[in-house]
């Protein structure tokens, strides 16, 4: 009887012990390497967004056939940014729902281009200017990585090999992560990322995660709800169609026809 009370005391003892370090013992960020590369091929067609708890942070649309023709939108939650580039020419269309000056959003532009308008128009603020330039591919890039970023911390798991011609599909699984300096759980709640199976090219991407701030396991357990969400969106396209650009309507009206109505 003495044996079986020791055993039992043993036992609750490890399980104390047990929760004890769920909340005692700091977690560390998981070590992960994805399994896809990011497409940068010369003509492509991309399109992607990211919302932190339904409110968007960043977005962008793009079709690029060359250095002299490509059409890129980014957006950001007061900003919205469009290129238009032919022959050798650069149009841009600058829209803001804050009250920037001219030179303010020149400035922000990072351009001496020539200003073709610049208006008040309901809640929101135009500027629109015309240059020389062609496409380089930065800007794209960069607002690319920001939207992709959240994969980058995620493990995977492999559903679909792609051998039957189709894609690659991956499941991604929780991971702990360092944001803002607190250490995050970002558990997936649906959604998956798809590669060309033969290139490991990303090629689109739909998940939504819940982010849950803890310093221990333990913490994470007992939390109810997550603090946050983000939603990702994202498609590239190295074969785009049509082969083509349509000029945009506002380079019709407001450049070519000095009628900025917007």
């Amino acid at each position: 009887m003495k044996r079986k009370y020791l055993v039992v005391g043993v036992l609750v003892t490890l399980l104390v012990a047990g929760v004890g370090a769920l909340f005692l013992f700091p977690l560390d960020t998981t070590s992960t390497e994805v399994p896809f590369e990011y497409g940068d091929s010369e003509q492509s067609a991309s399109s992607g967004e990211i919302r932190v708890d339904g409110e968007l942070f960043v977005a962008h649309e793009a079709t690029v056939l060359g250095p002299d023709a490509a059409h890129v939108t980014h957006e950001y939650e007061q900003v919205t940014t469009e290129y238009f580039y032919e022959d050798g020419r650069v149009y841009t269309k600058y829209t803001t729902t804050a009250d920037e000056d001219r030179e303010s959003i020149r400035s922000d532009l990072e351009t001496d281009d020539d200003v073709v308008h610049y208006g008040h128009h309901e809640d929101r603020v135009v500027l629109v200017t015309e240059g020389q330039g062609t496409y380089d591919g930065g800007n794209l890039r960069s607002t690319r990585s920001i939207t992709t970023r959240p994969l980058m911390s995620l493990n995977y798991d492999q559903v679909e090999d792609g051998s039957d011609g189709d894609y690659a599909v991956y499941e991604p699984s929780s991971a702990w992560v360092k944001l803002n300096r607190s250490l995050t759980r970002i558990d997936p709640e649906r959604g998956d990322v798809r590669t060309d199976p033969e290139t490991d090219v990303l090629r689109s991407m739909s998940l939504e995660l819940s982010l849950t701030q803890a310093s221990s396991y333990g913490e994470y357990l007992l939390q109810r709800e997550p603090d946050g969400s983000i939603h990702v969106e994202y498609e590239y396209d190295p074969d785009p169609e049509p082969t083509t650009l349509e000029t945009p309507d506002w380079v019709e009206q407001c450049v070519e026809n000095d009628d900025c109505e917007f």
